[in-house]
C-alpha cells in the first residue's frame, strides 16, 4: 500500500534557475489539496494535533484545513468521497519552512515515521526531509 508523504524544505533552498514561464490564464489565489483515508479521524489528529492546521470546515465526512493564508488541506473520509481509497495514487505535499530543524525535531520526538530523514547539505536541489502521515 501507498503512502502519502509531508515533504519538508528549507524555503531559501527552494529557489530555482529563472524559467521562462508560457501563457496561463489568470492569477492563482490559492490551493485545495484532496487526501481521501480509510481512517479520517487518525488523519485529522495528526494535521490538527501534530501540525497544527486548523480546522476551516468540518462536513463530517470531510474537513477543510488552512495550511496558509489560501492554501488549503481537505482530508475526505474514502468511504464517502467521490474517490476510493484504493485507487493507485503517489502524493507528496510540500511545506516550505525556515525552521526545518526544528520541525524534524518536533516529528521526531513524536515517532511520526519517516521515509527520508534530514538531508542538509551541498550537491542537493534544497534542504528537507520527508515524513509519512497517517
Amino acid at each position: 500500500m501507498k503512502k502519502a508523504c509531508v515533504v519538508l524544505a528549507l524555503a531559501d533552498g527552494c529557489a530555482g534557475p529563472d524559467v521562462e514561464q508560457g501563457p496561463r490564464p489568470g492569477n492563482v489565489m490559492g490551493n485545495n489539496v484532496f487526501f481521501y483515508y480509510k481512517d479520517l479521524d487518525a488523519a485529522a489528529r495528526f494535521y490538527e494535533d501534530v501540525l497544527g492546521l486548523a480546522v476551516v470546515a468540518d462536513y463530517g465526512f470531510a474537513k477543510v484545513l488552512r495550511v496558509a493564508d489560501t492554501s488549503y488541506l481537505t482530508l475526505v473520509d474514502g468511504a464517502s468521497g467521490m474517490h476510493s481509497t484504493d485507487e493507485p495514487k503517489t502524493v507528496a505535499i510540500a511545506l516550505v519552512t525556515d525552521e526545518l530543524e526544528g520541525w524534524y525535531r518536533y516529528l521526531k520526538e513524536r515517532d511520526v515515521s519517516m521515509r527520508g530523514e534530514l538531508d542538509v547539505g551541498d550537491g542537493t536541489p534544497h534542504d528537507g526531509f520527508v515524513a509519512y502521515d497517517p
